[in-house]
Formats: C-alpha cells, sequence, structure tokens
C-alpha cells in the first residue's frame, strides 16, 4: 500500500517503484491539457535602450492563436476500458461490492471537466459509474393522476446534435415524434444556447453515441452529488512483472471510477458508465430539476450481471478443478492478504494436461506384464499414448489413402531431456512421421510441427528476408574462412613475393590469393544483386595461434542473426501457434480446469527447423544449413559436440537466448517503457541473456475467471527461487496460458491488484453495511468495531425516500473513514513514506490533501484472492 498524491500525466513513475503484489495509489493523473478550445495571446515590442541616442521603438506585434484539446467525449473506444467490475454477463456473489471501471489511460476521468472550466480542487472526474436494477430499466410507463409519469428509456443510438433542420431527436437537442422541443427532458448544457452553439453542431455533425433517458426523481437518487465526485476516482499503480503484456498501457498506471450504489442481492442489474459533462449545477443542487420529468445521459459503456450465487474470483477457483488435488486450507493468513486463498496439492498425472484414461486402460495398467513376443493389449497401447499426450485424428495421407493417426502438440505431461545435438537436417516433413509397427499407426506430432513451422514463417515476409540475408552472409563468411585456412597453410612454405616453394613449384601464394579473391568478389556481387546483404567485410583475426584454424566470432554471429533470431524466440514461445496445435482436443482442457504441462523440447526444434527451410534450395549449401541450425536451435545441451563447425561453441542455441528476452522486450514496447534511459537499461539488461533453463514447463487455465478478470497475476517458484515468466497469455475468451523459464512446483494466481473492489460487509439484520478501518501506512486491517456505513435519504434503513435504496453518501463515509490525529496535530503522510505515488516528487505535482481519493481507495478495497497450487509428483520421465 502507498500514499496518495495528485500528479501530473507527465510525472510518470516507473512500475519499477512497487514491487511484485505491491499497489500505490494517487488522488488524481491531471494532463497537461484538459479537453477543450484554448486561445493563445502572444505581444512583442522592442525598446530602446535608456542611454541610445537614436529611437528604436518598434510597433507593438500581437497575435493569437485558437486551439482545441480533443479527447473522448460522448462515446469510449474499447481499448480504453481495461476492466469491469463485476465481470459483463456473470452471476455471483456480487452483493457486497461496488460496481467500478479500470482504464488503460490514467487521465481519462480528469480530461474534462463538467462545466469546461477549469479543473476545480479536488479534481472531479467528468463520468460516473450509474447502477440500476433491471426491473427500474425495464419499468413501463406508469400512469398516475391521469397523466404519464416517465420512466426509464434504455440505451439506444442517437445523433449528437440531430439533423441540420433540428428535428431530430438526438442527445443535445430533445425532439418528440412531431419534431417539437419536450422543455421537460433535461440535456447535458454543454453551450446549445450560447455563442458556442454553431461550434458544437459543426464539430460533432454525423456523430452518434448510446443516450439514456432516466426519470429525473431516480437521477437525483442515484447520481453522486458534486461532493462526492472526488472520491469516486483515483489512479493506481501497480507491477506488470506477473502479469500479461498488453500493449497501449501506462507503465503499470491505471485510473479507476467507482460507483456509489450497492447491488441488491438476488436480482439483475445494469450498470452503465456515462458522462456527467453539462450537469455541473444539477449535482451541486438536484432542485434544479424541478419541472423536468427526465434526464438524458450520454453512456459511455455499460454490463449486465446478477447478484446470485457464489460466483466471485475466490469462489469460482476455490471450485477449478485441477485434476487429483488435495486440498488445504492455507494455515494462517499471509502477511497483507486477508483471505488469502487455498493451497492445494497436486498428486499423480491427472493434474497434467492429457486426455482423460478410459476405464478399460486404467484397468489393463495394472495388468501383468506381457511375455516375450506376446502382442500387447489394445487397451494398454491406448492408456500409453494418452498418457503421454497424444490425441487421435483422421489423417490423409500424401497418396490419397485415409488412416488414423496420433498427434500432439508441444505441451506435453512428459519430462524429455534436453537434447544433447542439434536436431538432424529435414528437407520435408515426411521425414519426421514416426510408424508405431506394435499399434500399426503414424506418430505425426514432429512432422506438423515442422510444416507449422514453415507455413508461420511464409506469413511473415520480414522473416523470409532476414533468413535469406544470413544464408548467403554466411556463405559469404564460410568461403572467406575456408579460403583464408588454405592461405594461413600456404604462408610458411612460399615467400610473401611468390617466390618457389620447397618443391620448386613457383607461383603457388599467388594462385591461391588469385583464387580466394575471384570467389569472394563473386560471393560478393551475387549477395549485392539480390539486394539481401551487406558487402564484403574482413575477416575477423584469430584470437588463437597463427596456425589454428579461423573460426566464426559468437559476437559476429549475433549481430548476423538478430533479426531472424528475434523472430524465431518468440516462435520458440509458441507466439502464433493456434491453439488448436497446442490443445488438440477439447476434453484436454475442460471448462473450469487447470492443467500442467512440460514443454516438448524436440517438437520446438521440428517447428524452428521447418520455419528455416524456406529459401532453403539445398545446392552445396550443407555447411551453411548445420551452421544455421546450430546457431538458431532453440536448444543444444552439449554445443561442444559440434566440433567440426567453423564457429565458437558459444554462438549455440541464439534462438533460445532470444527466447529468454523476448518478455522483457515486449513490456518495453508495449507498456511505454521504451524512453532513452529505458532502452540503455534494457540494452544492458539484456546484453547476455542467460538463454532457457530446460526443463520449461508452466500450465493452462480455462475459466471464467480468465475472462471476467483480466489481468490475472502469475507467480512460479522451484525449490523456493522465483521462476521468471517467459510468457504469460490470454490464449482464448476463457483460456489463460504460462510458461515459465523452468519447470516450477509451486503455482500462485492472483486476483488483478488494478481491479480489487471496494468491499463492504452487510449488517447481521442486512440492512445495512460496515467497513473496518486500514492502517494508513501498511493497509492492514485494524483491531476494532466497524464502522456503519452512512446511506443517503433512508428514512428506514435500507430504503432511500425515491425508491432506490443502496445508495451510499460517499462523501459523508469519507469523512468517517478520516484518520483522527491527536489534538493539534494535522494529518500528513509519514516521513519515511513518498509524498507522490510510488517516488520523489517531481516538477509539477499538486500538493496532496491530507486524506484524499487515494487514501478513501485504500481504506476500501478488497484484499486480493490468492491461490497456491503445488505440485508433488511429477510427470514421468522419458530417457
Amino acid at each position: 500500500m502507498g500514499d496518495s498524491a495528485v500528479v501530473e500525466e507527465t510525472a510518470a513513475v516507473p512500475s519499477s517503484s512497487v514491487g511484485p503484489g505491491q499497489i500505490r495509489f494517487a488522488d488524481a493523473c491531471l494532463p497537461a491539457l484538459a479537453a477543450g478550445d484554448y486561445r493563445l495571446r502572444m505581444n512583442q515590442e522592442v525598446r530602446a535602450a535608456p542611454l541610445v541616442p537614436l529611437p528604436m521603438h518598434s510597433v507593438p506585434y500581437a497575435s493569437e492563436l485558437l486551439f482545441s484539446v480533443d479527447g473522448p467525449r460522448f462515446r469510449l473506444e474499447p481499448a480504453d476500458i481495461h476492466a469491469t467490475y463485476p465481470p459483463p454477463g456473470a452471476a455471483g456473489a456480487f452483493a457486497d461490492a461496488l460496481p467500478h471501471v479500470v482504464f488503460t489511460r490514467r487521465t481519462l476521468p480528469w480530461e474534462r471537466t463538467l462545466d469546461g472550466g477549469p479543473q476545480g480542487d479536488p479534481p472531479r472526474p467528468w463520468l460516473a459509474v450509474l447502477l440500476l436494477g433491471e426491473d427500474e430499466l425495464l419499468a413501463g410507463v406508469e400512469q398516475g393522476e391521469g397523466r404519464a409519469v416517465a420512466a426509464c428509456v434504455p440505451p439506444r443510438p442517437l445523433p449528437v446534435c440531430g439533423g441540420a433542420d433540428g428535428k431530430e431527436d438526438s442527445l443535445l437537442f430533445a425532439r418528440d415524434p412531431q419534431g417539437r422541443n419536450p422543455a421537460r427532458i433535461r440535456v447535458p448544457a454543454l453551450g446549445q444556447e450560447g455563442a458556442d452553439h454553431e461550434r458544437l453542431l459543426a464539430r460533432h455533425a454525423g456523430e452518434r453515441c448510446q443516450a439514456l433517458d432516466l426519470p429525473a426523481n431516480l437521477f437525483a437518487a442515484i447520481a453522486p452529488r458534486d461532493a462526492d465526485l472526488p472520491w469516486l476516482a483515483h489512479a493506481r499503480l501497480i507491477d506488470t512483472g506477473d502479469k500479461e503484456i498488453f500493449r497501449g498501457h501506462d507503465q503499470g498506471w491505471y485510473a479507476v471510477a467507482i460507483g456509489n450504489r450497492m447491488p441488491a442481492a438476488g436480482g439483475a442489474h445494469h450498470a452503465f458508465l456515462v458522462s456527467l459533462e453539462g450537469f455541473a449545477d444539477v449535482l451541486a443542487d438536484f432542485s434544479r430539476l424541478d419541472g423536468y420529468t427526465s434526464v438524458r445521459l450520454a453512456v459511455l459503456a455499460s454490463w449486465r450481471f446478477e447478484c446470485v450465487g457464489k460466483g466471485d474470483f475466490k469462489a469460482r477457483m476455490r471450485g477449478l478443478d485441477a485434476g487429483a488435488f488435495e486440498r488445504a486450507r492455507i494455515a494462517g493468513e499471509r502477511a497483507g492478504s486477508e483471505g488469502a486463498g487455498t493451497e492445494r496439492t497436486a498428486a499423480g498425472v491427472d493434474a497434467w494436461l492429457h486426455l482423460p484414461l478410459p476405464e478399460p486402460a486404467l484397468a489393463a495398467e495394472s495388468a501383468p506384464a506381457r511375455l516375450p513376443g506376446e502382442a500387447p493389449m489394445p487397451a494398454a497401447l491406448v492408456h500409453g499414448a494418452l498418457a503421454r499426450g497424444y490425441a487421435a485424428f483422421d489423417h490423409r495421407l500424401r497418396h490419397g489413402e485415409r488412416t488414423v493417426s496420433w498427434y500432439r502438440g508441444p505441451l506435453v505431461p512428459l519430462e524429455y531431456p534436453q537434447p544433447r545435438l542439434v536436431q538432424r537436417l529435414v528437407r520435408c516433413s515426411d521425414e519426421l512421421l514416426r510408424y508405431d509397427p506394435e499399434c500399426g499407426m503414424f506418430d505425426t506430432a514432429y512432422a506438423g510441427a515442422w510444416q507449422l513451422g514453415r507455413l508461420l514463417a511464409l506469413q511473415n515476409r520480414g522473416f523470409v528476408l532476414a533468413l535469406e540475408r544470413v544464408r548467403l552472409g554466411l556463405r559469404r563468411r564460410l568461403a572467406e574462412l575456408r579460403h583464408a585456412a588454405r592461405l594461413a597453410s600456404l604462408v610458411p612454405c612460399a615467400g610473401v613475393r611468390g617466390e618457389p616453394d620447397d618443391g620448386g613449384r613457383p607461383g603457388r601464394l599467388r594462385e591461391a590469393l588469385a583464387l580466394a579473391c575471384a570467389e569472394a568478389i563473386e560471393a560478393g556481387v551475387g549477395a549485392g544483386r539480390a539486394g539481401l546483404g551487406p558487402g564484403p567485410t574482413p575477416i575477423a583475426p584469430a584470437a588463437s595461434a597463427p596456425t589454428a584454424a579461423p573460426v566464426l566470432r559468437a559476437t559476429e554471429l549475433e549481430a548476423m542473426l538478430a533479426e531472424a533470431s528475434a523472430w524465431l524466440g518468440r516462435l520458440v514461445l509458441l507466439y502464433g501457434v493456434p491453439l488448436h496445435n497446442l490443445v488438440p482436443d477439447e476434453d484436454m482442457l475442460p471448462p473450469e480446469t487447470l492443467r500442467f504441462f512440460f514443454l516438448d523440447p524436440n517438437w520446438i526444434q521440428a517447428l524452428v527447423q521447418g520455419a528455416c527451410s524456406v529459401g532453403n534450395a539445398d545446392c552445396g549449401d550443407l555447411l551453411v544449413n548445420r551452421v544455421m541450425r546450430f546457431c538458431l536451435s532453440p536448444t543444444v545441451g552439449d554445443p561442444a559436440a559440434e566440433t567440426d563447425l567453423p564457429i565458437e561453441v558459444g554462438a549455440a542455441g541464439e534462438a533460445g537466448r532470444a527466447a529468454a528476452s523476448v518478455r522483457a522486450r515486449l513490456r518495453a514496447e508495449c507498456e511505454g517503457r521504451a524512453t532513452a534511459s529505458a532502452k540503455a537499461s534494457e540494452k544492458a539488461s539484456t546484453a547476455s541473456p542467460a538463454g532457457l533453463a530446460w526443463p520449461l514447463g508452466g500450465f493452462l487455465l480455462r475459466s471464467a475467471v480468465v475472462e471476467g478478470w483480466r489481468g490475472l497475476e502469475v507467480e512460479a517458484w522451484q525449490g523456493g527461487n522465483k521462476l521468471p515468466a517467459l510468457r504469460i497469455e490470454q490464449l482464448a475468451d476463457d483460456v489463460m496460458l504460462a510458461l515459465f523459464n523452468g519447470m516450477p512446483d509451486t503455482v500462485e494466481i492472483r486476483q488483478p491488484r488494478e481491479g480489487l473492489h471496494f468491499g463492504l460487509s452487510p449488517t447481521v439484520g442486512g440492512s445495512g453495511f460496515t467497513r473496518t478501518r486500514r492502517d494508513p501506512q501498511t493497509g492492514a486491517a485494524l483491531v476494532g468495531r466497524p464502522i456503519d456505513v452512512p446511506m443517503r435519504g433512508v428514512p428506514e434503513p435500507g430504503a432511500n425516500v425515491l425508491g432506490a435504496p443502496g445508495v451510499i453518501d460517499i462523501d459523508a463515509l469519507a469523512g468517517v473513514l478520516r484518520p483522527v490525529s491527536a489534538p493539534g496535530v494535522a494529518p500528513t503522510a509519514s516521513a519515511s513514506a513518498p509524498a507522490a505515488a510510488g517516488g520523489a516528487v517531481p516538477d509539477g505535482v499538486v500538493a496532496a490533501q491530507p486524506f484524499g481519493p487515494g487514501a478513501f481507495a485504500m481504506q476500501m478495497i478488497e484484499a486480493a484472492g490468492a491461490f497456491r497450487f503445488q505440485i508433488v509428483a511429477g510427470g514421468a520421465r522419458v530417457g
């Protein structure tokens, strides 16, 4: 937990200022300029110095520039919203939490103001989350005293300004079916009647949005008041090292907008993110709605959820099917985490990724061993294949026949040893087909991997060109090395001027030099004609004795292979591989399951070799292909075994080293960290990556929590040491993949901290809510009687005077939660804690309130649910 402050947009605090599992709050993140129209004036006048005899005064020059700062106003792009709570379409125990929206841009709630003027102090967001029961939203028009009483009109698309004739109903100009102006509908006041009328029409002509009409008395009952607004939005800074990488996210910063109404248990609800711009006067005094029957609002986002059952994060994780896991409650709660979760221990192989084993196969497993020469039992063959992660599929052979063959992806339930040597050269996928005479079926796993790698490479023109540049460059450099070695052998037996050698044969050195130059020139001209490589480069001097054969240095190869190995590094981590190739049968990963796996290094080698086969004519390039396979291989257990290649041993496994640094590079690229200083630090940290620590492993999670709680946090350990994540990504709506640099024995899945909700505890009678205070410095719950949550307009517990129960008096609640200081001492942040979220106070930061929205958020959020899974028995080891 951290302190709160109001920070400017330019005062970015890097995510390194918070550790894993930590969160810091800020009252607000203000943009450099709020959206609106601006006028820039400039005056210039040149005057002579007092002692100058000649007058040099100039005519005063004045100029002005009109410009506008644009921003979202009547609709948001889907990428602007990171997550919502409760999850859209979810059903669960959400009656104890306030709905909220998490934004990907930290300044979005404060990019506009309610009245178009300067931002107030404290800053107020221009949007809010309103909650309606489904019965309130869908209620028909009621009749009372002989006239119609306004009811809710669900969101529907409307023009922002209407047509040129002014008779079309729109957001800013309400019209009835006859084109008349019904003065009883209150629309946003954005200058329709003032001098900005024409500019408003020109700017938003043709623009459409979602509009919601609420009865005026219902809006007054559920809308936040002006004093509530500052508390209903804040910014959060989290560490993103254990999360999926999201493109466009702001260095770990998120903005959050909170609702002010609790959902009722047992019913369906609709949450609306609406714009409050143009309603500043109404929110300050709801009596200004007198005479209006409805209020028209621009809807920026909406979703539906139900408060039935137990479908929240903790309940879904407790009910997760993780194979043969034994559930055991954690003894005591971890420090700083309330209701930490559940620890579960995996026993046997049922926690691994494979098809369910049929009962006959299970029985055959315990049958006595078969005698020599005896045919294996079919059930035993099926059991063995399924236990190794295979699935049977129809297979059409090249000559048209049909058969049934085995296939499995790279995620297997077995630990395969790291290959000692580079995989042999394969010219087509059929060379990797394996036939099992016992069952009469083909194994197509590695053949499929080779063909898939080739197809993925052909889709990427940049990689194909980079691969061709590598092939031409290696061909030229190997020719240079070959002739350099030949010349080195001739130097001791012939003079530098070309005198006769010991055998009396004149000019041997001159002939060799002429031949070497001709071949080098020919190789350089060929590369230049193709436009695929630089000109010839000088041979690097060998560091060994003059008699040693020259070799290609690892640093030279790294520069030559950089572009191709970067793409292959992503391929090693299965980027671009379709989900059905990873999990060939849906029954391997049923809904609400967690399955662990090892990464098959042989499958990955076949995938990479298939990608590198593009453009390989195999005409005199045997040595070039061997060098490429040696350097670009993702895994080589014993590089020194390739003793006959003219390259340094350290050049092996370049694709594996690139794979180890893929996640760091993606974070720098996608999360806005690629500044000059960040690039320098990244280059220093990834200059010599350690590579992949085989065996690699991870898990696949298929659950509603993947879709409902976007950005799950994952950590893994092996023997108490944390394993770095290689890839954490959502592959489908409800499927998440986590791959680590090593095989973990313990995995922890946590609720995303940017989406932690505001939670309250219902009272015993269910007539109200309570909240337990937290320590302002540590965030730990304080011992003592919980405080009663003040509600708005309740003549009796739980009911609003206007028939909208559950609306909280947010400003009063903040006053109750405000820490009590000693007499005469103003409340302030700890001297040991930074005044701004995440570090030293940067220039331009507005002074934080002693108790602001950030501190209020720390008091209100619920602890993150964390669930730990431990593997005590691994899969079978294959020699």
